[in-house]
């Protein structure tokens, strides 16, 4: 298949916010909020920090290695987990919830980023190692989101009576849509009858929602050594014992970003706020905010609570019952993996920028922050349309009514 591929500037598209094209444009009003912009130089300097500041990464090479025994390892795959363990390896990191069949296509957009801008650092640092990573949000527990699909321009959406972290769902219940899907494509082309087996694997076969997607996942990219992780985890949750500690005793982080959005503010929209404690409590069926009371701490919607010294045991016993939300989320995927970039979306990167200062408190380094390449499929019928009219592609973005009016000839009145 022939493609022609033309690139557009973010401004041009009319379709990012002021905050994503100012970031893009490395305009100085951002710069305290990041560590710096993106650039060969920046990613060279964020390699040295990140040498300063390592993590364990013995745990994290087990924790890994654990989760692939469900999954049929590449050897690409296998390579980086084991490389993982050498101190000159770095990762690339983009993120995203469990969506089913997943879910949006920038879904897609972003890990095929992530494995090109690991690959561009390979000939930018041969001396180095760097691994993309998928980070899975399976604590994650909007279901509404994770739990629907759009496919030629039908809504599919999960019906199911499980609550909790999407992650720990049973995908038992997606069969009939499963089913649906597999209709529509077609056994005697190979890409679609691979993707069929792709899909009977993941989903029909009564994995968690955190497995299938690994599955799905490392079906598609396993080839260009992409590592799924899964970050819910015992292991690693107890490295973010002295995160849920200060959050819970000393509520710093909501602080910090109320500091940080105030100043944002000044310039931009806000993308997320903080609360008084941004930590979710996590269990069997269960993910719900704990919240701050005088005698110790409750959470929300359920019947449990703590006394301080409750808490504090609970903080020590079981450290996978905390679950941090969007605020505290990339404190923790950055403290476990040697990240030296994190590629995210307009909405990503908006709340990502609140949170240098609380970076810092916990002496966590922060990522050099990538905006996602966005693409746009045209068909050949619309370019030669495009082309006969004399439009240009930025065009294409602008209201109807205003290219009719700009491209107009004035009516001459006698």
């Amino acid at each position: 298949m022939s493609m022609n591929t033309i690139f557009i500037p973010f401004a041009a598209t009319q379709s990012f916010s002021k905050l994503a094209v100012d970031y893009v444009a490395n305009v100085s009003t951002l710069k305290p909020f990041i560590q710096d912009f993106p650039s060969h130089i920046s990613l060279e300097n964020q390699i040295q920090l990140r040498k300063r500041n390592p993590v364990n990464r013995e745990i994290l090479h087990q924790v890994l290695s654990d989760q692939y025994q469900k999954v049929n390892i590449t050897k690409e795959v296998a390579s980086n987990i084991e490389l993982l363990l050498n101190d000159k390896t770095f990762t690339i990191c983009t993120a995203h919830q469990p969506c089913i069949f997943g879910g949006p296509l920038y879904f897609i957009y972003k890990i095929a980023h992530a494995i090109r801008l690991a690959k561009d650092c390979k000939e930018y640092f041969p001396e180095y190692n760097f691994v993309p990573i998928f980070f899975m949000g399976t604590e994650d527990n909007d279901i509404a989101e994770i739990g629907s699909v759009n496919v030629d321009g039908q809504k599919y959406q999960w019906q199911t009576q499980q609550t909790g972290a999407c992650g720990r769902m049973n995908t038992t219940d997606l069969e009939p849509i499963c089913i649906e899907l597999l209709a529509m494509l077609n056994e005697n082309l190979e890409d679609e009858k691979y993707l069929m087996e792709l899909f009977k694997e993941a989903y029909l076969s009564q994995h968690s929602l955190a497995d299938a997607t690994r599955i799905l996942v490392n079906g598609l990219f396993a080839s260009h050594g992409l590592v799924v992780l899964d970050a819910d985890d015992r292991r690693l949750k107890r490295q973010f014992k002295f995160v849920v500690q200060d959050e819970l005793f000393q509520r710093t982080s909501n602080q910090l970003v109320e500091k940080a959005t105030s100043d944002l503010a000044k310039h931009y929209k806000i993308q997320a706020r903080g609360r008084e404690i941004n930590l979710f409590y996590i269990a069997e069926g269960i993910r719900e905010r704990i919240e701050f009371i005088d005698q110790g701490f409750r959470v929300h919607n359920t019947d449990i609570s703590f006394t301080v010294e409750e808490m504090h045991h609970e903080i020590e016993t079981h450290p996978e019952h905390f679950s941090p939300n969007v605020i505290l989320r990339p404190v923790y995927q950055e403290l476990i993996l040697p990240n030296i970039s994190f590629i995210g979306g307009g909405g990503e990167l908006a709340y990502w920028l609140e949170l240098k200062t609380v970076f810092d408190h916990f002496n966590v380094t922060y990522p050099i922050l990538i905006l996602r390449n966005s693409f746009l499929l045209i068909e050949q019928k619309i370019g030669l349309l495009q082309k006969n009219l004399g439009l240009p592609w930025e065009d294409i973005f602008l209201d109807k009514e205003l290219i009719l009016k700009r491209n107009s000839s004035p009516t001459m009145i006698p």
